[in-house]
């Protein structure tokens, strides 16, 4: 876990020390994936994504909620939250852009060209790049823009992820971003089409889940279609995790019913 960032000091300190030498990103080696995840993951990514935690912190502790009108399902979608994260939301893409420049691997694996490549190795051939944390930092400026309001710049991210990264739950949860950008705009055909064109199942995480039942509830409520977001925002309660953030839901479903007139 990111958490361990302390614990893995002295292997961070031992493995520059071993492998300095034989470590730049214009090599593909095992021992240079090795090492510069290592140090992406527990050094400048840890950082970065502790700040863009800390900012959607700020909103959920600074934010306040006007019971007389229908709450929002994401409370980041009034703009007045920009002022309360945008300070660390910056800090996360300036973390996140650092790591892809200095450890962006794109040379490709050297295999000995006399042997049969195995499915993994061929797999590996297949990928543009080589180290797994430049995924997750253009996904951390992606939502870091997001929460800014940087619409645009936002997307052309999460669009990018949804291209070009390795990991498929990167993809797939670009797309659910990509289609709360396209509801936070206004164009609630374009976020219908990419949410029904996502495929998950009881197996996929929970966070994934959670963040797309919600985004449904969110792009009906925007389009007042309040019988329609009962069933995704009743499911989001079964996956999201918080108190604040149940105790929010619950009281959004009460009004639902409400203005459908359902017991």
């Amino acid at each position: 876990m990111l958490s361990g960032r302390v614990s893995y000091k002295f292997l961070i300190t031992l493995g520059l020390l071993l492998f300095l030498t034989d470590c730049s990103v214009e090599k593909n080696t095992r021992t240079t994936r090795f090492y510069h995840g290592l140090t992406s993951r527990f050094n400048i990514y840890f950082n970065g994504y502790e700040s863009f935690k800390e900012g959607v912190l700020k909103i959920d502790k600074g934010y306040r909620d006007d019971f007389s009108e229908m709450l929002r399902v994401f409370e980041s979608s009034d703009p007045s939250t920009v002022s309360l994260c945008s300070s660390n939301m910056e800090t996360a893409i300036q973390k996140a852009s650092k790591l892809i420049s200095l450890k962006s691997i794109t040379a490709k694996p050297d295999f000995d060209s006399k042997k049969d490549l195995s499915e993994n190795e061929k797999a590996l051939l297949e990928q543009k790049e080589f180290n797994e944390w430049v995924d997750d930092s253009y996904f951390l400026i992606a939502k870091a823009r997001f929460y800014k309001h940087e619409f645009s710049d936002a997307a052309s991210v999460f669009s990018y992820c949804i291209d070009e990264a390795n990991d498929p739950e990167i993809k797939t949860e670009s797309s659910i971003w990509l289609a709360r950008i396209n509801s936070e705009r206004g164009s609630y055909i374009e976020a219908s089409r990419l949410l029904n064109e996502i495929e998950l199942d009881p197996k996929s995480p929970r966070e994934l889940r959670a963040v797309y039942s919600t985004t449904m509830a969110d792009l009906f409520i925007k389009q007042k279609k309040y019988q329609e977001a009962i069933g995704p925002l009743s499911n989001s309660l079964l996956l999201v995790s918080g108190k604040r953030a149940k105790y929010r839901l619950t009281y959004l479903l009460a009004q639902l019913y409400e203005r459908t007139g359902d017991p």
